[in-house]
Formats: C-alpha cells, sequence, structure tokens
C-alpha cells in the first residue's frame, strides 16, 4: 500500500475556520465580559488573550517560520484581520485592561511576523 507523502499545506477552509472560530470565541467573551460585566466570559477572555501571548513566543523560532511560511499567505484578507485585532484592541482600552491590551498587541506582532513573506535582499 502506498502512502501520501506529508504535505505542510493546511486547507484554506480549515485555516478560516480555525481563524473564525478563535476570533469569533475572544469576541463573544469580551463583549460579555467587559460590556454586559459577566465575570466568567472575562475569566475566558483574559486566559485566551494571555495564552496566545505565550504561545505567541514559539513563532520566533526559525523551524517554525519555514513551516509556516510554506503553506503560503493566509486566505483571511490582510485588512479584515487588522479591523478585528482594533476593535478588541479599542475595546481592552476602553475598559481598562492594559496590560492584556499590550499582551494582546505583542502576540499580534508576534504572530503576523510568521506569516509575512520573508523579506528580500536587493542586488548591488
Amino acid at each position: 500500500m502506498k502512502t501520501q507523502p506529508e504535505s505542510h499545506t493546511m486547507n484554506p477552509v480549515s485555516r478560516i475556520f480555525k481563524w473564525l472560530v478563535g476570533n469569533i470565541g475572544l469576541g463573544l467573551a469580551l463583549y460579555f465580559g467587559l460590556v454586559q460585566g459577566i465575570d466568567g466570559a472575562a475569566n475566558i477572555a483574559q486566559f485566551y488573550i494571555w495564552f496566545v501571548f505565550v504561545i505567541s513566543w514559539y513563532a520566533l523560532d526559525d523551524n517554525l517560520l519555514r513551516n509556516s511560511r510554506k503553506q503560503g499567505p493566509s486566505p483571511i484578507p490582510p485588512w479584515i484581520s487588522q479591523m478585528v485585532f482594533l476593535s478588541f484592541m479599542a475595546l481592552l482600552i476602553w475598559y481598562a485592561w492594559f496590560w492584556s491590551a499590550g499582551a494582546y498587541l505583542i502576540a499580534f506582532l508576534l504572530l503576523n511576523r510568521q506569516v509575512s513573506p520573508p523579506p528580500t535582499t536587493a542586488a548591488p
């Protein structure tokens, strides 16, 4: 029986689904936790933000960076991702969650470094 070669590319639909689940989940937790004042939802939002902050430091690993670049650019348009990010940042800052906003900012920058194209050098 022949085995299929292992592919490092992920189906774009599953990448979109993962992005949607993460961002909708965080958005709902932030809304119910901050706007509606439900402590459990606020705790979930805090946990998610700080978990992503800690995990995002692995994006500095060169092997992980190479593997994620093999997948190609994100199927989510950058302007949508940035709009969602800015909305969450505005909500965090409005409700004075400054430390969590800083952690979310660093995580966003590290994870976007992971999927951005490699820098090119101009030939002299």
